[in-house]
């Protein structure tokens, strides 16, 4: 069997994992999410910025492409996120926030740009 087969179907099954554990632990979903958030962001820190930086020896003034990429892309979303409000009240009853709208608009960007380059 092919091996892109088969991390798919670990894929998929890990998956399925999270969300089981994650309904069957509803009083302590917050520890769920936190450990999936600290789990990706190891990723990121110890496994694709080294490759990354490794891949890309480009500089500006000085300082790696990739570094200023990365700043640029969250002083962004900070501003962005800061411009159109990023959440609504509890109390409200609206579903569709603005939050969603510009949500939205940064993944066709996002998307968009990986079509060029990808």
């Amino acid at each position: 069997m092919n091996l892109a087969i088969l991390f798919a179907i670990f894929t998929v099954m890990a998956t399925t994992a999270g969300g089981v554990l994650a309904f069957k632990s509803r009083d302590r979903f917050h520890l769920v999410l936190g450990l999936s958030a600290g789990l990706l962001l190891g990723l990121v820190g110890f496994d694709l910025l080294p490759e990354v930086f490794a891949r890309n020896a480009d500089k500006i003034a000085g300082v790696p492409v990739v570094s200023i990429a990365i700043l640029g892309g969250f002083l962004l979303l900070h501003v962005l996120e800061r411009a159109f409000g990023s959440h609504e009240p509890a109390e409200s009853d609206k579903t569709v926030t603005i939050m969603n709208t510009t949500q939205f608009l940064e993944l066709l960007a996002h998307l968009q740009w990986a079509a060029m380059y990808f």
